[in-house]
């Protein structure tokens, strides 16, 4: 994940929409910070890739897992951060076991046909052992996957190294008017937790959210307009460099009496 920091992202929206004197005066902190929250699902909803990261994960017993949540407890991290429970979207592969306690590389997982599995030992969900082999994963059902040999129920843990999507960490509440959390001349140093990459579609989405709840204001909702049309502009063209897909967004997703749309 990059390091790319609130307190950045915030202050290029409010400067957009000249509210710096004194910072958080016309769009409160709270309402941007919600913004900024809401265009980070929005990105890893419509490009996964945002959301992409490695993790060593403690298996739960048995043949059948799943990252719909997965606790901080069971999660070792990579990129310096604080494990924290992580809701996944999507299960990319299994890599490799790493050991009983989540930190020594050792032997490598393929993947197999279940179908297959099933056909030449229906009793494998049954046989436990370690270290993992190989799994199964349909993506169809995208938060489940399923190891073999199954993972016993008493004994060392099992851990193996797991790419998946998932949207970061949610941000921090902005504060009181009184202690704004984000200022510009803050020291704080909270990141969003995707690349630095995104700065402009998060820039685009925040403003276009914020200048769509203020719509009575002169002119905001033909200013929105082109933020919304920068925003969909990049999704769509992201996506389908990367997915040969495009979701030809048209609609701000999840924006304030905007609802999303997508054909």
């Amino acid at each position: 994940m990059g390091a790319l920091l609130v307190k950045r992202v915030l202050w290029r929206v409010s400067t957009t929409l000249m509210d710096t004197k004194p910072q958080f005066t016309r769009f409160t902190e709270r309402d941007m910070v919600a913004a900024l929250q809401c265009g980070v699902r929005a990105l890893c909803k419509y490009l996964p890739q945002a959301g992409a990261r490695t993790i060593a994960m403690k298996l739960a017993p048995g043949s059948r897992q799943s990252i719909a949540k997965v606790l901080a407890a069971n999660i070792k991290t990579y990129d310096g951060t604080d494990p924290a429970d992580l809701y996944g979207i999507m299960l990319l592969e299994l890599i490799r076991n790493m050991g009983a306690a989540g930190t020594t590389p050792g032997l490598a997982i393929g993947i197999v046909d279940r179908q297959r599995l099933d056909r030449q030992a229906p009793s494998w969900h049954t046989t436990t052992g370690a270290p993992v082999r190989q799994y199964a994963y349909n993506p169809q059902d995208p938060l489940t996957f399923y190891v073999t040999p199954p993972v016993p129920a008493t004994g060392d843990a099992v851990w193996v190294d797991v790419s998946l999507v998932a949207p970061p960490k949610p941000i921090t509440d902005g504060g009181a008017p009184t202690a704004e959390r984000y200022r510009i001349d803050g020291t704080n140093t909270d990141t969003v937790g995707v690349d630095d990459q995104y700065e402009d579609d998060l820039w685009n989405y925040c403003v276009a959210y914020l200048l769509l709840s203020d719509a009575k204001a002169q002119g905001a909702l033909a200013r929105a307009q082109l933020h919304v049309q920068a925003f969909n502009g990049s999704i769509n063209s992201m996506a389908q460099a990367m997915t040969g897909h495009n979701p030809n967004l048209k609609q701000l997703p999840f924006a304030p009496e905007v609802p999303g749309a997508a054909s």
